[in-house]
């Protein structure tokens, strides 16, 4: 099996700015299936990811963070081989077989806030330039694949950041990490 290459492209740099963008006030982030759950988003290949804070509605940004190229999938089915038995006899004995595919996945940064009227009329620059900042010790471990870590690491850099800056109900604020996927077949290894 040859190895493919795994390509990282950031969204942003110290040159360049995030791109916000307010979506849906009625987004509702979609719970996992079981599945994804086992696999932690896998098998799937579609979208997962993790929310963490107190808003659950209200005004809501958001913005691409990274793009992975070549992002290896794999997963082990159960595939049959007939065999012969004594007796002129055939059965199916079970071995496990594996299934590879590459993707490529993005991940974007939501953020909510529960009550608008709380906001300052340059909110949406303050959210710029806060998850930006917030951003440096999320993104190591969102790269590991790990969205609640990633969430619960930039909560805590962009509230303190919000605070530096002026905005005092940091509380209402919630945060996710949300990875969607565009995946080629599956191939047997």
């Amino acid at each position: 099996m040859a190895v493919s290459e795994i390509d990282v492209e950031f969204e942003f740099d110290e040159k360049t700015d995030l791109v916000v963008t307010e979506v849906d006030p009625d987004f509702e982030p979609k719970e996992p299936d079981i599945e994804h759950r086992m696999l932690g988003g896998v098998d799937g290949g579609g979208d997962f990811g993790f929310y963490i804070g107190a808003a659950t509605g209200g005004r809501r940004w958001e913005m691409k963070v990274l793009k992975i190229v070549g992002w290896p999938e794999v997963k082990s089915k159960t595939c049959y081989k007939k065999v012969k038995i004594p007796f002129d006899g055939w059965t199916k004995v079970p071995y496990p077989c594996l299934w590879r595919r590459t993707c490529e996945r993005s991940w974007f940064l939501t953020i909510t806030h529960s009550d608008p009227s709380d906001l300052p009329g340059n909110i949406e620059e303050i959210i710029k330039d806060c998850a930006k900042m917030a951003l440096i010790p999320a993104i190591p471990i969102l790269l590991t694949g790990n969205a609640a870590g990633a969430a619960a690491a930039f909560l805590e850099a962009f509230k303190t950041c919000l605070l530096t800056k002026g905005v005092q109900q940091v509380t209402k604020f919630s945060v996710g990490f949300d990875s969607r996927a565009e995946c080629g077949p599956w191939k047997r290894v």
